[in-house]
């Protein structure tokens, strides 16, 4: 798909989709409360949506995860807790990304886990368990959405759960987000240094739940509005002080490109700041590694020379994203590439390199975009990270309807903000 923007100035009301994180967590706590409460707001993603439709499916042995990864992941441990045996699937890249540490810490807890094909990759079988633990370790590096899974299926446990994380942990914000919807929800919990305690309890139906909408995707427009020549936009019902999505951080980090954000009555209002940006950036992304992208190809797209930590899990995400980063970015004479130490990626940094026609050091100058076809790697993000260079010059999007993943409104949404899309 051919992507541009005639005037590259930007105006308008956003109105983004009820936060993934929220809705996912919030269909596998309701999934266990013996009284069903009304959820407004839910994302209108696909994961979201195939979550919702495998919870409410009834007699049916097979549950298809398709390609969603939270899904496949908050399920596999709420299926511990029904009776019988069900397999879970997936899809694509799916069926290689791991669960071997979830599955790993489910069995220490008791639970009846086979692999029917592959060791460590999907399907699975799930059978009912017959004698519960309440003491699990599990490494707190590998994915927060693990520990997330295991902490809301803890007060249906019959001991409860004692969980101890082991080494430090990588999207801490994530983890704190399911404690604080568990809590709205009626469950009592305890957080000391690395052992999180939660007693067998039952789940009570909050008065009344309400999706936020999503800041993961509010950084997509925070990056068009720094790369755009001019740029103001609304972004109604989204929270900043008191919402629970760690990725609220986006309007801190994206300051020093050149983004001031305001908050309304209805909102926040963001605006891009002539002369307002930073010539070099550095950050460390563990707690917020859905932020990486629209962040480094913003860096990339205004010549902004940057140094990057924190970014291991990218890796086991829809794709390598640093890989695929690495990759897309070269395209425009971008070097997007990793520092390694003897401990290993000590950090990835943007910096320029030289065409052979084109000399590009992001010494503030934007390298020659016009006519680059980018690829997305299957991952939303990608898609939704690469597009917004169409503010420089017009561009292509290799499947872009990659989107529906988390935001299948992204495209009308664009539309509206004045892009021009145009299918090959």
């Amino acid at each position: 798909m051919k992507v541009a923007h005639p005037t590259g100035t930007l105006e308008g009301k956003v109105r983004l989709p009820g936060s993934k994180s929220m809705s996912n967590r919030l269909l596998i706590i309701r999934s266990l409360c013996k009284h069903p409460f009304e959820i407004t707001g839910l994302s209108t993603a696909d994961d979201t949506r195939i979550l919702r439709n495998l919870l409410s499916q009834q007699n049916d042995l097979t549950y298809n995860a398709g390609l969603a990864g939270t899904t496949l992941r908050f399920l596999l441990a709420r299926l511990c807790l029904m009776p019988g045996f069900q397999t879970l699937t997936g899809e694509g890249q799916l069926m290689h990304r791991p669960i071997a540490p979830l599955v790993d810490a489910l069995r220490q807890l008791g639970a009846n886990i086979e692999y029917t094909h592959h060791q460590n990759r999907l399907p699975v079988s799930v059978g009912e368990t017959k004698a519960w633990k309440d003491r699990v370790v599990i490494r707190a590096s590998q994915s927060s959405q693990f520990v997330s899974a295991l902490l809301m299926i803890a007060p249906a446990l019959p001991k409860g759960l004692h969980l101890i994380l082991d080494g430090p942990m990588t999207s801490k914000p994530y983890v704190e987000m399911t404690l604080k919807l568990m809590s709205r929800c009626g469950i009592n919990w305890n957080w000391n240094k690395n052992a999180i305690t939660i007693p067998n309890q039952d789940y009570a139906p909050p008065p009344d739940i309400h999706v936020e909408p999503d800041w993961s995707a509010a950084a997509f427009f925070y990056e068009m509005a720094a790369l755009a020549k001019q740029a103001e936009l609304e972004f109604p019902g989204l929270q900043a002080v008191n919402s629970v999505q760690g990725d609220a951080i986006a309007a801190d980090l994206f300051q020093p490109l050149g983004i001031s954000s305001k908050l309304t009555d209805s909102g926040i209002v963001i605006k891009k700041i002539e002369g307002g940006r930073m010539r070099s950036f550095k950050q460390d992304f563990s707690n917020f590694p859905d932020l990486a992208q629209p962040i480094v190809v913003t860096c990339a797209g205004l010549g902004i020379a940057s140094h990057f930590k924190g970014l291991q899990s990218l890796r086991l995400k829809e794709t390598d994203r640093i890989r695929a980063l690495q990759k897309e970015l070269a395209k425009i004479s971008v070097s997007f590439h990793e520092e390694r130490s003897h401990g290993g990626t000590e950090g990835v940094g943007v910096h320029g390199v030289t065409r052979a026609d084109t000399p590009y050091r992001l010494d503030g100058d934007t390298p020659a975009i016009e006519g680059v076809v980018f690829e997305t790697w299957e991952d939303h993000r990608m898609a939704m990270a690469l597009a917004p260079l169409s503010l420089l010059a017009p561009i292509g999007i290799e499947n872009p309807e990659v989107v529906s993943k988390s935001f299948p409104e992204y495209w009308n949404v664009c539309l509206s903000l004045g892009f021009r899309l145009q299918q090959w």
